[in-house]
Order: C-alpha cells, then sequence, then structure tokens
C-alpha cells in the first residue's frame, strides 16, 4: 500500500471593507474582521449587544462618543464610522442650531414646531445637555433651512 499526500485547497475568501457602506456595515466589517464578537464590543461600549446589533443595522447613530470608542477598539479612525448627520452632531451643533434660528429672527417658542419638537428640546439642543441630539428627521429639516439661509453647518 502507498501512502501518498493530498493537497487540500481551501479558498477562504477574502471579506473587504464594502463601497459606499452605511456606518453600522463598516462597523461591522472592522468588528469582524479584528475578531470581535458583539459581546465584547458591547462591553467595551457600556451597552448591550442588542445595543451593538442596532448600531450595526443601522436603527441607531454611531455617535462621536461611541465613534472614539469603537475606533480604539477597532484600531481605526473614528471618522469612519460617521456620517453627515452625526458629524453635525458633533460638540458646537448647539451654536449651529442657535445660529439658524438666529437667521430666521426666531425665538426657541417659535423655532420647536418648525423642526417637530418642544421648546424645552431646543433649548436642551442649543445648550447641548446629556449628549441630547436632534433625531435624524429634525436634522434633514435643520438642515434645509441652514441651506435656505446660507448658514454653514459643517
Amino acid at each position: 500500500m502507498r501512502l501518498g499526500k493530498v493537497l487540500v485547497n481551501l479558498a477562504i475568501p477574502m471579506i473587504s471593507k464594502p463601497e459606499n457602506a452605511s456606518p453600522g456595515a463598516i462597523l461591522q466589517y472592522y468588528r469582524e474582521k479584528n475578531g470581535i464578537s458583539k459581546s465584547e464590543l458591547a462591553d467595551i461600549l457600556g451597552m448591550t449587544e442588542y445595543g451593538v446589533v442596532n448600531l450595526e443595522k443601522g436603527f441607531n447613530p454611531i455617535h462621536y462618543k461611541n465613534a472614539v470608542l469603537i475606533g480604539k477598539a477597532l484600531n481605526i479612525d473614528p471618522e469612519e464610522l460617521m456620517d453627515e448627520y452625526t458629524r453635525f452632531c458633533l460638540p458646537g451643533f448647539g451654536k449651529k442650531i442657535k445660529a439658524i434660528r438666529a437667521a430666521y429672527g426666531v425665538s426657541q417658542k417659535d423655532f420647536a414646531p418648525i423642526v417637530g419638537v418642544d421648546r424645552s428640546t431646543v433649548s436642551i439642543w442649543e445648550a447641548e445637555i446629556n449628549e441630547h441630539h436632534p433625531s435624524r428627521e429634525a436634522y434633514n429639516i435643520i438642515k434645509k433651512m441652514a441651506k435656505e439661509k446660507g448658514v454653514d453647518i459643517s
């Protein structure tokens, strides 16, 4: 009986970073590339595993604070995890909202129904209290208003 060697070709597909991917898809790509489980990342971020799922699926935005923590954990630039909306929500967004409101010459009370919130919410945004950010829907209205008045919000 003759024993020989058998060569086996194991083709392992290389996962590549998706083109024009959402921040959540980019997060999932780097998390998997680094071999970190959802549970491990959840512990790093101080949230539940479902919180990580919500970030990856795009149900919740990846705001600056989490982008920085994720960036450190996955050794990536936090900017890769942010989109136009979450970049708007960086520290200083309250001044931008106030500038837009001033460009329209309206009070917080008059501005609030335009963006679909209460006056107190506008006040909280402008003061940037406890990381309360405008919703994506409110941001889209604010962005349109800024464009109409030529206010730079980038």
